[in-house]
């Protein structure tokens, strides 16, 4: 969103593209909803818990997702590669900001799921 023009790409292969629009105080979405990113991004899917998608792009991959929650607390983890590299939510409005540091023109296949909460040792 800039100012009130609001800038919008959507998926090419999609044959019926998901575009929502709500309210950033609604309620949590019921997947993972793509808020903005620096890098292209492709393929998204959501089944079973599991975001998938292909990210690309030159410079810092800054991207935001809006996640749903069902339980205070509750934490989501990005992969890339079989390594977390990120969990959250890390702001109130349950929005998960990644930042992959390098570019990767030729693009990475990136996870988002559910973080297990393992009890702390005592």
């Amino acid at each position: 969103l800039s100012g009130t023009t609001l800038y919008v790409s959507l998926e090419p292969k999609a044959g019926t593209p998901l575009l929502v629009l709500q309210d950033r105080g609604a309620s949590p979405p019921p997947r993972p909803l793509l808020v903005d990113s620096r890098w292209d991004i492709s393929g998204l899917r959501t089944q079973d818990g599991l975001t998938t998608f292909h990210a690309a792009g030159f410079g810092p991959g800054d991207m935001t997702f809006r996640m749903p929650t069902t339980a205070p607390g509750e934490r989501w983890a990005a992969q890339l590669l079989g390594k977390t590299f990120m969990s959250g939510p890390d702001a109130s409005d349950g929005s998960v900001r990644i930042r992959l540091p390098t570019g990767a023109e030729t693009g990475v296949d990136i996870t988002l799921r559910k973080s297990e909460l393992r009890p702390a040792l005592l």
